[in-house]
């Protein structure tokens, strides 16, 4: 009955005899995870988020940062030619062979105008029904603080008016044609890839995992997938080989699109007034994705290290650069040291060595994909990794910004220069998975990274931070079972 004792003499022999070495259970697989610091740099958090300012300080002092090096390149790739710089676009020749340097301007016929034409007749913006707004009779200007001209890009091997953006500052080689007042372009140059710290040996055999685009909260999404990546960096899925892998992540970044926003957005209660109990549901509706992604930051967050950005349509705002989530909105996952809510764009410093002093470590930065997604809508571009690439050589992270992205405008500097080149350099919630490695004339070595989309890819990338290589890996069970 209940609570009687059995008597051990009753039992049968063999189950008192001691366990044979053969029934003896191995002990379970275990590995540690690879630990590296990480120092956040604080280059893109506003404390004084105001709009006050003009944007034309922006350009300004875009212009005053970048020219001395893109000058500098200018003049050494072009000692040869008998060119001479012409410091101020105000001063240039006529018909006298010269180069000189400013920030490109291209009208634009279809760019959307708010004092002109941005609806058409059924009165349904232009922006939702067009997705590139290049059109042939676009052209191009250089200014500078003196003046502008109109540039002539037809010569061959120099970049056509739909591979440049606004908001670039370039070095131009050409004419100033005597009858047409246009300076024809023969030539163009870039800043370059910019120094590079050294990367270390602090991060030997790490490597960080991007994610982006995780849309939580779509009842139309695959939640197999999301858990699949869980239990990958967890350590609870695939065998030993997996589990080294993963313990080898030593960070974790989420770059923007977590939480889904339903397009189907109820309309306007005009003059009437608004139904408390519908007003609480769509309330409820909008909370969902947040408590799901709380909920998710605190699974990964116990395991490992966690950046989560904000990205298009996330709840934080929507100008660059986009500040991290409110504390209140994920307050489980902000109970462990190892989350972090991070800014977008991104950039940080991995394994760096605090004997050797500053200027070390493996830098990444990265952003969660509107910077590259307006460079394509504006031009010819249609390959992240190919914007990315010019990005680094730009020295810019968000060259349209103010004109066709929003952003923050600054009296006293551009937060969106890159100074310095990261060894890692990312663009999430983007169509494919894509990657290339670069190298610079003064031995600067980067990756460049498409982070796709997961809800619509499943894919997330993993980035080795010694060798700088990028691996897709795919969370499908199609994938898992194709593996031999």
């Amino acid at each position: 009955g209940i609570g009687s004792m059995v008597d051990v003499q009753m039992l049968p022999q063999e189950l008192l005899a001691p366990l044979s070495a053969s029934e003896v259970e191995a002990p379970p697989h275990q590995v540690e995870r690879t630990d590296v610091g990480c120092d956040h740099l604080d280059q893109f958090f506003t404390q004084k988020k105001s709009l006050a300012a003009q944007y034309s300080d922006l350009y300004f002092m875009r212009l005053q940062t970048l020219k001395p090096d893109v000058a500098a390149v200018a003049a050494e790739k072009w000692k040869g030619t008998g060119a001479v710089h012409v410091d101020r676009i105000l001063e240039i020749p006529v018909g006298q062979r010269c180069f000189v340097v400013g920030t490109i301007y291209k009208e634009m016929s279809l760019k959307p105008n708010i004092l002109t034409d941005i609806t058409n007749k059924d009165g349904a913006p232009v922006e939702a029904m067009r997705k590139n707004f290049v059109d042939a009779a676009d052209y191009a200007i250089i200014e500078d603080d003196s003046g502008r001209i109109t540039l002539d890009l037809s010569a061959e091997g120099v970049p056509a008016c739909g591979e440049v953006v606004t908001g670039l500052v370039i070095a131009m080689l050409g004419t100033c044609m005597e009858d047409t007042g246009v300076f024809t372009v023969e030539e163009v140059c870039y800043s370059g890839l910019a120094e590079q710290p050294p990367a270390g040996e602090q991060a030997k055999g790490a490597s960080i995992l991007l994610v982006s685009g995780l849309q939580l909260g779509d009842a139309d999404g695959d939640p197999l997938a999301v858990e699949m990546l869980v239990d990958y960096v967890t350590g609870n899925l695939g065998g030993k080989e997996d589990h080294s892998e993963a313990a080898n992540i030593v960070k974790v970044i989420i770059a923007g699109g977590s939480c889904y926003r339903s397009p189907d957005l109820p309309p306007a209660p005009g003059h009437r007034k608004p139904d408390a109990k519908a007003v609480a549901e769509q309330h409820k509706e909008r909370a969902a994705p947040v408590r799901e992604l709380d909920i998710l930051l605190t699974r990964l967050s116990a395991s490992v290290a966690v950046d989560v950005m904000p990205g298009d349509g996330d709840p934080t705002n929507a100008f660059l650069p986009q500040q991290p989530f409110h504390a209140c909105l994920l307050p489980s996952a902000g109970t462990y040291s190892t989350f972090r809510a991070a800014t977008n764009p991104y950039a940080a410093v991995m394994g760096k060595d605090k004997e050797a002093g500053d200027g070390n470590g493996v830098l990444v930065v990265g952003s969660s994909g509107q910077n590259v997604d307006d460079v394509m809508r504006y031009s010819t571009l249609t390959d992240a990794v190919d914007v990315l690439d010019l990005m680094l050589n730009w020295r810019h992270l968000a060259p349209t910004a103010p004109d066709t992205l929003p952003c923050f405008p600054t009296k006293t500097e551009d937060p969106f220069v890159l100074s310095r080149c990261p060894h890692v350099f990312f663009a999430g919630n983007q169509v494919a998975f894509g990657s290339r490695a670069l190298k610079g004339p003064a031995g600067q070595k980067a990756v460049v990274i498409s982070v796709p989309c997961f809800a619509t890819t499943a894919t997330a990338v993993l980035v080795n931070l010694e060798t700088l290589a990028a691996q897709p890996l795919v969370f499908s069970p199609e994938a898992f079972s194709a593996q031999p």
